[in-house]
């Protein structure tokens, strides 16, 4: 095998890998809401935050996701996992409200266009304007 076929295998083993623990994560997800552990989300990119969200945790504790978890370690993902969903609710929140206070950029006030005077052939008084008389 020369280097180039073992760099594609190492690939390939390190590719296997990640679906294995991206897997083994979905898992833990899928579990934690069926126990109730964390609280639904309405949104469907939660499912693909999900180990994206939690694997500086595994990598910063020294667990791998294909490992047995306790339950401690199920409790610390769930606290995670939640502390994630209330700040991203915050975002949407915070998002949602800027849309409903803002106009959006579209819906800028028109100003009516100042009133046209057409030439009058006599000069207008200050009574006749007073009194809304035209000359004509």
């Amino acid at each position: 095998m020369d280097e180039h076929e073992a760099s594609l295998r190492r690939h390939a083993d390190l590719h296997e890998k990640e679906l294995n623990e991206e897997a083994s994560l979905h898992k833990v997800y899928r579990s934690l809401q069926a126990s109730g552990s964390v609280r639904p989300s309405s949104s469907e990119t939660h499912y693909n935050d999900f180990p994206t969200t939690l694997k500086p945790l595994f990598q910063s504790m020294g667990w791998s996701p294909t490992d047995p978890l306790s339950t401690d370690q199920l409790a610390k993902i769930a606290c995670v996992w939640n502390r994630y969903l209330a700040k991203d609710d915050e975002k949407q929140l915070a998002a949602t409200t800027a849309s409903l206070v803002a106009p959006p950029p579209s819906c800028t006030p028109v100003l009516a266009p100042p009133p046209t005077t057409s030439p009058s052939p006599m000069p207008t008084t200050p009574f006749a304007l007073t009194k809304g008389l035209t000359p004509w």
